[in-house]
């Protein structure tokens, strides 16, 4: 079985394990990035997501049932908060989390 992470037209479709890494390296990224409420929002919902709290193949969400903010400030900000969590996991911007390996 596995889970689906949605946002517009793209679907992120992963196995179990690729979703435990996933929101693994997520949580350590918006960990280390949130600083106001709504941040902490996001990395409560990406807490949800563990599979060991909520059951595996239980998880998953679609970036549109998320409540980005109700001015357009506030979506902006919300929408950056979420990509630099995902560039900190994926090793573009410094940050406790990574996608890739590092160098040794």
């Amino acid at each position: 079985m596995g889970n689906v992470f949605k946002g517009g037209d793209q679907r992120l479709d992963l196995s179990n394990s690729g979703t435990e890494v996933f929101v693994d390296v997520l949580t350590l990224a918006v960990s280390d990035l949130a600083e106001d409420p709504w941040d902490y929002r996001f990395a409560a919902l990406l807490t949800l997501q563990n599979q060991s709290v909520m059951g595996r193949g239980a998880v998953g969400f679609d970036l549109e049932d998320i409540d980005w903010g109700a001015t357009p400030h506030e979506r902006a900000r919300a929408k950056g908060f979420v990509l630099r969590t995902a560039a900190c996991s994926a090793g573009e911007v410094p940050g406790p989390a990574r996608w890739r390996a590092r160098p040794t």
